[in-house]
């Protein structure tokens, strides 16, 4: 997204956005596919952020802090398949901000150096995660493999990471259409972390022994 606008809810008044430092407006963000007829069309563009898109924009609050996906801009590898241009990128950045104080940045992470969190260089985030007793659950893709990663929500170092699936040549989740408009977005159900891997498969892990318990497969459309 361009900005995280935060706005008093009774008021309706700004009270802050992020990034702050952007000294001009930014041009709109490119889609990450478009109909090749609309590929200049501002409409197209934002509907396909609205309705098509479950990574574009993704966002969690919990522990007084907001986690926002960032630099999800068209960039990179362009192709053109049954009539939709797609652009592939090949990292993303996971910010953390602290809501009480007006918005302060916190920590990035991703990208491709990693930022705050060396061992998340290259990593594409599929979702803005789950918070649970103050560890932020999320899911993404590296050196093609699907991976959770467990950080601590308050520094964004990792503390435990367990692999999920591997692409095994497939084409990488940032580009593939259907995983895009779908996400992963993990739930807590008691001790356990529910993750569609958006793969033919839903796994189960325990938390405690930081582990997978069972995984169901489905036939993926």
């Amino acid at each position: 997204p361009n900005c995280v606008l935060a706005v008093n809810f009774k008021e309706g008044k700004r009270k802050w956005e992020y990034p702050w430092y952007a000294s001009e407006p930014e041009s709109p963000p490119k889609p990450f596919f478009l109909p090749v007829r609309a590929a200049r069309d501002g409409e197209a563009r934002l509907r396909q952020c609205i309705w098509y898109d479950a990574v574009y924009a993704s966002m969690t609050v919990g522990g007084g802090n907001l986690f926002v996906l960032d630099k999800l801009d068209a960039s990179g590898k362009l192709e053109s398949i049954d009539g939709l241009r797609r652009w592939q990128r090949s990292s993303n950045e996971l910010v953390a901000q602290d809501i009480s104080s007006q918005g302060k940045l916190m920590w990035i992470v991703g990208g491709d150096s990693g930022f705050e969190e060396p061992r998340l260089a290259g990593f594409y985030f599929l979702s803005s995660g789950a918070v649970l007793e103050g560890m932020l659950y999320t899911v993404g893709e590296q050196s093609g493999t699907l991976r959770l990663a467990v950080l601590d929500a308050k520094t964004g170092k990792v503390e435990w990471s367990l692999d999920l699936a591997t692409l095994n040549g497939e084409e990488p989740y940032s580009l593939k259409l259907m995983r895009r408009l779908a996400g992963v977005m993990p739930v807590a159900a008691g001790k356990r972390l529910i993750v569609p891997t958006a793969f033919g498969n839903v796994v189960a892990v325990d938390i405690a022994d930081r582990k997978a318990a069972w995984k169901h497969d489905y036939k993926a459309e």
